[in-house]
């Protein structure tokens, strides 16, 4: 057994807020994974038996990996009780396990992408507390996040936040992440915008708080020590030594400069984006400026293209084949890096657009070539 020690993460800061959504982001290094799962559950489940719900994304994900690495890597490290998970593999293509230790019930990991129907009939019986582990996806490795993500823990979490035994006390989630990005749809949801989050400080609003955690001196070197290769990548260690989110650097941010008109306006994720072009353009400048906009900003008269049927609303239109060349300009600036956003959150949004953009295109040029 290994003892625990002082100095990996402690989420008693973050409870002190007492809000039902906690964020932990933090390097790789300090252990939040492994001290929520034993100081934050299976400590306290061997005195009330109150079951935890683990959250993972895709149903791909619920593996026998991730349930032995909790049993053998987390709890028996660190304990001498030699606990033995009991559950069902046929269970896991339906993307929910329950597990077990003596036949009760330890935890409950459910994958969101099961059906919204799904996610309400599925209760789990006064749960202790919703945990997200690596909640933040990497788009360097292709992964993204699920559509209407947010919304689908919302109804996940007011389904099982009826079942419990203590109703005085919120229910709490809490979501683990490595900082790839700031950007996230729970932070969309939320109003949380990655300017305000500070390294090393924790940003609280009226139901979350949010750990942008930075490891203690005594961690740091004692990792150095340990582990010499920090020292040579800079662009990893940035990531997973420092707690940098390191896709967000080099986006450009900043207020909409004058001179500059609105071009278009597109919607997503139920939000609208104005792209406003730049008057006067000069070499190296940018040509185009995004960000976010009020319905009532925009004029009746301007058309919000679309790229979901959900989003098909009074005013807006479904991108069509003459469309395409009118961003056939946008696309080259966003191509060259000629295009500057108001946040992080609208860039990610612009680039979701962006890759839309060019799908569309493909499409009709599969459907011309067809023809002949």
């Amino acid at each position: 057994m290994i003892e625990l020690d002082n100095l990996h993460y402690s989420f008693r800061n973050i409870d002190g807020y007492d809000k039902p959504f906690n964020f932990s982001i933090s390097a790789r290094e300090p252990g939040k994974s492994t001290m929520f799962m034993l100081e934050k559950h299976y400590f306290k489940w061997k005195k009330d038996k109150a079951p935890l719900l683990y959250l993972v994304r895709n149903i791909v994900e619920i593996t026998e990996g991730l349930i032995t690495t909790i049993q053998d890597v987390i709890i028996n490290k660190f304990t001498d009780d030699n606990v033995k998970f009991q559950y069902s593999k046929a269970s896991m293509r339906d993307g929910i396990v329950d597990v077990k230790i003596d036949g009760q019930m330890f935890m409950r990991i459910e994958a969101l992408s099961i059906t919204l129907r799904k996610i309400k009939q599925t209760i789990l019986h006064n749960v202790r507390c919703i945990v997200f582990d690596e909640f933040i996806i990497n788009p360097r490795q292709s992964e993204k996040y699920l559509s209407d993500e947010a919304f689908k823990f919302k109804e996940l979490y007011t389904t099982n936040k009826r079942d419990r035994f203590d109703q005085t006390k919120p229910l709490k989630a809490y979501f683990l992440g490595n900082p790839y990005s700031l950007y996230n749809p729970y932070f969309v949801w939320l109003g949380v915008h990655p300017a305000q989050l500070k390294f090393g400080s924790i940003f609280v609003g009226d139901e979350f708080a949010v750990d942008y955690y930075k490891m203690l001196p005594e961690l740091r070197e004692k990792i150095l020590k340990e582990n010499p290769t920090y020292q040579f990548d800079e662009d990893y260690k940035a990531y997973a030594f420092e707690g940098t989110a390191v896709l967000d650097k080099n986006i450009k941010t900043g207020k909409l400069p004058p001179n500059y008109h609105l071009r278009f306006v597109f919607k997503m994720e139920n939000k609208f984006i104005g792209v406003f072009q730049n008057n006067y353009w000069e070499d190296h400048a940018d040509i185009y400026f995004c960000q976010f906009m009020s319905a009532k900003e925009i004029s009746n008269r301007r058309v919000a293209y679309c790229f979901d049927f959900k989003d098909l609303i009074n005013g807006c239109a479904l991108l069509s084949s003459e469309d395409k060349n009118k961003f056939n300009k946008f696309k080259i600036a966003m191509r060259r890096r000629l295009v500057a956003f108001s946040s992080i959150d609208c860039y990610y949004l612009i680039e979701e657009i962006y890759n839309n953009l060019w799908m569309l295109i493909l499409n009709y040029l599969f459907i011309y070539l067809a023809k002949y």
